[in-house]
């Protein structure tokens, strides 16, 4: 995921931001939410056994905080779908296809604070 700002009417390369751990993470970035102040960015994969990670910028450098995973199954669809609040304090993770007990493929969203 590459992160790009905007200064005197120039686009620049800000930094590019890999997950740590886990080297498959083949379709990172399928997904993206940002804080409204573009401090915080939730980002998604899309593979098998799914995750989210949540990034944040200080000062002019970004760093991984967390990574964030579904309870559902290898198939569940985490991080597909995620969004992030203004603040940045605040998440959700959507699993589109995770099964409840009673209906298959019923998804579900996974908050995060």
């Amino acid at each position: 995921m590459y992160v790009f700002s905007l200064s005197d009417g120039e686009w620049t390369q800000e930094d590019r931001l890999t997950p740590e751990g886990d080297p498959g993470e083949i379709y990172f970035g399928k997904a993206l939410a940002l804080s409204r102040d573009g401090s915080v960015a939730l980002i998604g994969v899309f593979k098998i056994g799914h995750s989210a990670y949540v990034f944040s910028k200080s000062d002019e450098s970004w760093a991984q905080e967390t990574r964030f995973s579904g309870d559902g199954g290898r198939f569940s669809g985490f991080g597909y779908d995620v969004g992030v609040s203004d603040s940045g304090g605040r998440a959700v993770v959507g699993a589109p296809a995770e099964d409840d007990t009673e209906r298959e493929g019923s998804g579900a969203v996974y908050p995060f604070e």
